[in-house]
């Protein structure tokens, strides 16, 4: 049993479930060819760290870290577990 729950424990640890989104122009943030998506975060950490580095010197820009996303037919939309800026 404790074999189990150390697997379990090391697969949420592992799990990559943080998307950023980075908004290049924020006072065109409908234009979603602006947009710039990545997945697979391990970390918000690492989502912030990656804006950071696509913003560079990029004064007008937006940004949401996403955590536990699906998308949800239902809605049109993506229902996430918590949204960070």
């Amino acid at each position: 049993m404790s074999l189990l729950l150390i697997l379990v424990f090391l697969y949420w640890c592992s799990s990559n479930d943080w998307t950023g989104f980075y908004y290049s122009d924020k006072d065109n943030i409908g234009d979603e060819s602006t947009w710039t998506i990545k997945s697979d975060f391990i970390s918000l950490e690492e989502c912030r760290n990656w804006i950071d580095n696509v913003a560079w010197n990029n004064t007008n820009y937006d940004y949401e870290c996403w955590y536990k996303c699906k998308y949800k037919n239902d809605y049109w939309m993506y229902i996430c577990k918590e949204t960070v800026k």
